[in-house]
């Protein structure tokens, strides 16, 4: 503007109070240290764009930095000379302050912990940088043994290396997670059955259960698996039968079983082996000849008809039972009775004693005619 006295007066020409409305040109047009005072020599390397900082109302201090017009590096103006620098408590690096802030909005800063050599309790001691919460974890001051710079939380993996005091003291259901409800009672730590590398399976330790001792407190299909459905029917405690070093192969104890009291009920190839392929072929129920106590010999073994005596004693199994099996092939048309059945043939009927007697007399051999005790095979027939 030309009008003089926008800016001076008549009774004070110098100085002169500027009306800034009625310039037009750019700052640095007039701020040039010749026609008015330009920048000083501690100014921040900038372009000559005062208003982009200043206003005219209130020169200084200048509240509003537009950085788009700062040349330079961070460093050259933040050194504390003019401008405030990194506080005492900032953590240690020597990377550029834009790395980690930006100009609109300083706090909070992004931290590009790539650039940082310190370990993390260096600045993550609760003065410079949060540090560990009162719920944390007993812990060193490793934190990227569990956590990561670009997720801190949820953790996802903890090195329990670096974890201080007992299991209990974190999974307490507070810090960490604790024992589920229905985890079987026990004062033991979790490290005698469980391991930080695999938590599942456990390898468990029995010795320090609590309860009433009975294995069905916890092995009741909840807590810890129960019985196959295959098992054996019976009320008994497992350790009558199994022991926790070695579940399988158990020792059974056959005296409380329930049921029918048949071996077969049990012994049937799913809930306990059956027969082998080479038993003898028969519908017996296995405790007819054998004991629970001492299964091979079967000592208990017994024909259900006679044992005959005399020269049949030392007649092999095989000369009655033939093709493995409880049953004899008797002649065809013989009498199924003890000495007939083989010995139908062995005689003429029209001669001697066999001619008078009655026909009973004739088809039982064990009267006072034959008592069983000649020196004679039943292959034989000569008698």
């Amino acid at each position: 503007s030309n009008t003089c006295e926008t800016c001076h007066t008549s009774t004070g020409w110098i100085p002169a109070n500027t009306d800034h409305l009625e310039v037009s040109g750019a700052c640095g047009s007039c701020h040039n240290n010749t026609t008015a005072p330009g920048k000083g020599s501690a100014h921040l390397n900038s372009s000559n764009n005062c208003d982009s900082c200043h206003n005219s109302v209130a020169w200084v201090p200048a509240v509003t930095v537009d950085h788009l017009e700062i040349t330079g590096r961070c460093a050259s103006c933040h050194n504390g000379q003019p401008i405030i620098g990194k506080p005492q408590t900032h953590l240690q690096t020597a990377s550029e302050c834009d790395l980690c802030h930006t100009t609109n909005g300083w706090i909070p800063a992004g931290v590009d912990h790539s650039l940082i050599t310190a370990p993390c309790a260096t600045c993550h001691n609760g003065s410079n940088a949060p540090g560990k919460t009162p719920n944390h974890i007993q812990s060193s001051g490793i934190c990227d043994a569990c956590h990561s710079t670009s997720t801190w939380n949820p953790v996802v993996l903890v090195d329990h290396l670096e974890v201080i005091g007992t299991c209990a003291a974190c999974h307490n259901g507070v810090s960490a997670i604790g024992k589920n409800q229905t985890h079987p009672p026990t004062t033991n730590n979790c490290d005698p059955c469980h391991s930080t590398g695999s938590w599942q399976p456990a390898v468990m330790d029995h010795n320090e259960l609590l309860g009433s001792g009975a294995c069905s407190s916890c092995h009741n299909g909840t807590t810890a698996g129960a019985k196959p459905p295959n098992h054996a029917p019976t009320t008994n405690n497992c350790d009558l039968c199994h022991v926790n070093s070695g579940w399988v192969p158990a020792t059974m104890n056959h005296g409380e079983l329930l049921g029918t009291g048949a071996c077969s009920v049990c012994h049937n190839g799913s809930s306990a082996p059956g027969k082998n392929n080479g038993h003898f072929i028969t519908n017996q129920e296995c405790d007819n000849c054998h004991r629970d106590s001492g299964w091979i010999p079967p000592t208990n073994y017994s024909h259900s008809g006679n044992n005959f005596p005399g020269g049949h004693s030392w007649v092999s199994c095989a000369g009655c039972h033939q093709n493995n099996n409880e049953s004899i092939n008797y002649p065809a048309g013989a009498p199924l009775l003890p000495c007939a059945a083989c010995h139908r043939s062995d005689y003429e009927r029209e001669l001697g004693e066999h001619r008078n007697a009655p026909v009973a007399d004739n088809r039982d051999c064990t009267g006072a005619c034959h008592e069983g005790a000649g020196e004679h095979s039943p292959n034989r027939r000569g008698w």
